[in-house]
């Protein structure tokens, strides 16, 4: 075959020397980078629980603190080549702080007397019902016993008399009357 006139750079030696170069320097950070991330820490994560059993006087309403717990811990992690110096040293250092507290506060709850409460509620409630209901009755009497001082006695007279012979107002009247009799 022919040659080309102008080699291009990946045909000349001067460049096949530097695609190997490239090359052999991406192997080597390859090979470094893989390096380093084996030689890294991962901090899993850390799962604790704490109880506390006591005792306390508290008052209906109040509040006590039962107790609590804090924890510290420091730690350090050095890595390195031995006798490689400074360059090639890595140290890592942690600290970690936590406080855990428990309280209570007190409520009680008597369900016998709240359930006198209620009760007495709902007695108090029908009382002021019956009183209202007993007051709306004395004044209907009083409107009756009015009534049947100007009113009734000549209705109730036609009646007795003869109930055919009723004007049409003393008909009205009674029929008046006796729905609002009915009503008691």
């Amino acid at each position: 075959g022919k040659r080309p006139t102008k080699p291009g750079l990946l045909h000349s030696r001067q460049g096949a020397a530097m695609n190997r170069v490239t090359i052999g320097a991406i192997a080597l950070l390859a090979f470094l980078g893989a390096h380093e991330a084996w030689g890294q820490a991962v901090q899993l994560p850390t799962y604790s629980q704490f109880g506390v059993q006591t005792s306390a006087l508290v008052p209906d309403g109040g509040a006590a603190y039962l107790g609590g717990v804090r924890r510290s811990a420091i730690g350090s992690v050095s890595r390195g080549l031995p006798g490689g110096g400074p360059l090639f040293k890595n140290r890592a250092i942690g600290r970690s702080d936590s406080a855990t507290g428990v309280s209570v506060h007190a409520t009680i709850i008597d369900l016998r007397e709240l359930d006198e409460a209620v009760l007495a509620e709902a007695a108090a409630r029908r009382q002021a019902r019956e009183a209202a209901v007993a007051s709306f009755d004395e004044a209907d009497s009083r409107a009756v016993s009015n009534m049947a001082y100007s009113r009734a006695p000549s209705v109730f007279s036609g009646a007795q008399r003869d109930p055919v012979r009723l004007t049409a107002d003393e008909a009205a009247q009674a029929a008046r009357l006796s729905r609002f009799m009915g009503r008691r």
